[in-house]
C-alpha cells in the first residue's frame, strides 16, 4: 500500500506540464546512532543504513519541488534504570516528505551545490508482536552537491538531518507588557546521516 502511494505521488508530480524538468534521485546513507531519553531510562538507536527515493521537478533554473520516501531498519535497545523491560527491538522507519530544493550552480559548471528543506510524516513500525507503532510529524534539512557526468546523469553526496516532532505545546501568558499566546514544537529524536547516490534528469 505504501509503495503504491509513493508511485502515485511521483506520477502526479511528473504529469504537471508547468514544471520544466523532472528528475529521479536514489541515495544510500549511513545513519549515526543516537539515544532518546524516556521516563525512567533511555532508548539507544543503533547506527544503520538508509535508502531514499526522490522525485523532483525544477521550477525555473534554481528551484525544485518534489516528494521523498526514505526507509531504514534499525535495532533499538531499551535501558531502564530499574532494569525492568530492558531488551532490543527491531524498528522500521518510513519517511514521507515534501522536498523543497534550492540550487547554486554556476553557468558551465558540472558541480551543483544545493540546500533542501523537508516536511512530512514518519511511520515507525515496531516489529515486536502486539507492540505499538508510532506516527510523527517530521522536518528535515539536506546540504549537498551533485556532480553532472553528462547533462542528464550524475552523482550526488549530502549530509542530512531529520527530526520527528514528538509533541507540540501551547502557552498563554499575561503580564504587565500585555498578553499573548504561543505554540512550539519539540523533538528529542534527531537522525543525522551521510548519503551518496545518483540521479537522472529528463
Amino acid at each position: 500500500m505504501r509503495l503504491k502511494l509513493v508511485v502515485l505521488i511521483l506520477t502526479v508530480f511528473s504529469s504537471f506540464q508547468a514544471f520544466s524538468q523532472f528528475g529521479l534521485h536514489y541515495t544510500q546513507g549511513y545513519v549515526f546512532g543516537n539515544n532518546v531519553p524516556v521516563y525512567g531510562g533511555r532508548i539507544y538507536l543503533n547506527e544503520t543504513s538508509s535508502q531514499e527515493v526522490t522525485g523532483l521537478m525544477r521550477v525555473g533554473r534554481d528551484n525544485a519541488v518534489g516528494f521523498s520516501y526514505t526507509w531504514q531498519n534499525m535495532d533499538a535497545r531499551e535501558d531502564y534504570f530499574n532494569g525492568v523491560g530492558n531488551g532490543t527491538t527491531r524498528l522500521t522507519w518510513h519517511y514521507y516528505q515534501l522536498n523543497f530544493q534550492r540550487y547554486y550552480r554556476h553557468v558551465g559548471s558540472r558541480i551543483e551545490p544545493y540546500a533542501a528543506g523537508k516536511l512530512g510524516l514518519v511511520f515507525i513500525d515496531n516489529k515486536e508482536f502486539n507492540a505499538r507503532d508510532y506516527t510523527y510529524f517530521t522536518v528535515g534539512v539536506d546540504l549537498g552537491c551533485r556532480l553532472y557526468l553528462t547533462e542528464k546523469f550524475g552523482l550526488s553526496a549530502a549530509a542530512q538531518l531529520m527530526m520527528p516532532v514528538q509533541g507540540v505545546g501551547g502557552a498563554i501568558f499575561v503580564g504587565s507588557g500585555g498578553a499573548g499566546v504561543g505554540v512550539n514544537g519539540y523533538s528529542s529524536i534527531a537522525q543525522f546521516c551521510f548519503n551518496i547516490g545518483g540521479f537522472f534528469q529528463l
